[in-house]
């Protein structure tokens, strides 16, 4: 596995790096991806490679190739591309863009949210839903794309068929803030739905065999 800078903050804000080890032999860490963990922007909190379980630097060879990736993507998910390439290893990696040029190259990929549904199934983690709200609302450690991309319809469909028990309980209790983040993503995810209609996709990727 090969893995880019957004999957792994939000694994280390919710102290989940160990899962790392749990599925993957090895993780390899691009030096600009290194880079940004240890030295980041903003508000982002430092992470030390030594800190990531199984996790080592390796140097992408091919430069040229990053450098033309660079055209189209940030340099630290050029170099994560660039290595999982080399090595014919899985990318880690969250942002679009990204997953579109691992798709184009032949590169197997997944994402955080992925990893977490894994670990939910392997029964590592009790729930996948209330981790994206703390790593997404509190952090904005996960993009809502992605969210909707993968879990978008869970999410709308549990508020659409709950909303009316937790407000009911909000009045008893009385707590305003019971279910806050769950209802602010559900409506952020129909928002996002209905500016940027998008076929499903089943009906945007249909297979050969099923053309014919």
């Amino acid at each position: 596995m090969v893995s880019d800078t957004s999957p792994i903050r939000p694994l280390h804000h919710l102290f989940q790096l160990p899962l790392l080890e749990e599925f993957f032999d090895e993780v390899l860490i691009p030096p600009a991806v290194a880079r940004e963990l240890e030295a980041p922007e903003l508000h982002f909190v430092p992470i030390a490679i030594t800190e990531m379980p199984r996790c080592r630097i390796e140097v992408p060879r091919d430069t040229a190739a990053i450098k033309v990736l660079e055209t189209e993507l940030q340099t630290g998910e050029a170099e994560a591309t660039v290595v999982a390439h080399e090595h014919g290893a899985k990318l880690l990696i969250d942002e679009r863009i990204g997953r579109r040029v691992a798709r184009r190259l032949g590169i197997a990929y997944t994402g955080v949210i992925g990893l977490r549904v894994l670990a939910k199934q392997k029964r590592k983690i009790p729930h996948v839903l209330p981790l994206v709200l703390r790593a997404f609302v509190a952090e904005q450690l996960i993009n809502i794309d992605l969210v909707d991309k993968t879990i978008g319809s869970l999410v709308t469909t549990a508020w659409d068929k709950y909303k009316v028990t937790f407000r009911d309980i909000r009045q008893k209790t009385p707590d305003p803030y019971l279910g806050e983040y769950f209802q602010w993503l559900s409506e952020r995810i129909a928002e996002t739905l209905k500016k940027n209609q998008r076929k499903p996709f089943f009906e945007t990727h249909v297979s050969t065999r099923h053309r014919n």
